[in-house]
């Protein structure tokens, strides 16, 4: 890193600087000089791809549009010259004398204050903020989290066996067998209720369904005269 950052001729008629002798100028001049660099252009250029890289990792960035990397570039950019004002306003705090150094330190934070606002408004429009990845994480850990309570319901209903009244054709218990290819046989007795208009029971079905697992095995899973499609 090298090269001075100010015209000390211009310094050198601004108030704090004004009564100094010239060698006490000088001074300060070189403590600026030593303090303050800018970045060489492929040094520079070299972290930006550094950063590019990076952000290669955690998204995916093959089918973003050119604008949308133009602005991740300028991200990019914005992220290493940020990297790089910080660490000279640590170069200035470190030398614990501000008396001359004190407007160099306020015009440091307003660059690094727009700097990071920048950086917070196109982190924004990429949809990579803290608070837009978090959604997503949770977004697609809630997505994952259906998909598996799917793919349980779908394992539940093909395992399961369905056992039908032979009478009225009214569901009566599901049945997963552990021995499902040996002779167990189930009956079940159907209590299902008959009502007029009115909704006043007037009868009872009461047929006693008798079923083997084998029998449900062979009509794929169920009893019930029309059969599943799963």
């Amino acid at each position: 890193m090298s090269g001075k950052v100010r015209d000390p001729r211009k310094l050198r008629n601004l108030k704090q600087y004004k009564d100094l002798s010239d060698e006490k100028f000088k001074e300060v001049m070189e403590e600026f000089d030593n303090a303050i660099t800018v970045v060489d252009y492929e040094d520079f250029e070299e972290r930006v791809i550094e950063k590019l890289e990076e952000f290669g990792k955690d998204y995916d960035l093959s089918d973003m549009k050119f604008n949308d990397m133009e602005t991740l570039r300028a991200l990019c950019q914005a992220i290493v010259a940020l990297e790089d004002w910080e660490e000279e306003m640590f170069a200035l705090r470190a030398t614990g004398d501000f008396r001359y150094s004190l407007t160099i330190i306020d015009k440091l934070s307003a660059v690094m204050t727009n700097l990071r606002r920048d950086i917070s408004k196109m982190q924004e429009d990429l949809k990579i903020t803290r608070k837009i990845r978090q959604a997503t994480r949770e977004e697609s850990a809630r997505a994952e989290l259906q998909r598996q309570k799917d793919l349980a319901t779908k394992f539940y209903e093909k395992r399961m066996m369905y056992i039908y009244c032979e009478k009225c054709n009214m569901l009566l218990t599901t049945a997963w067998f552990l021995y499902p290819g040996k002779e167990n046989t189930v009956s079940v007795k159907c209590n299902r209720q008959y009502t007029d208009d009115e909704g006043k029971v007037i009868g009872v079905c009461d047929y006693v369904t008798k079923v083997s697992s084998n029998e449900l095995l062979e009509a794929r899973g169920t009893n019930h005269p029309e059969g599943f499609e799963f």
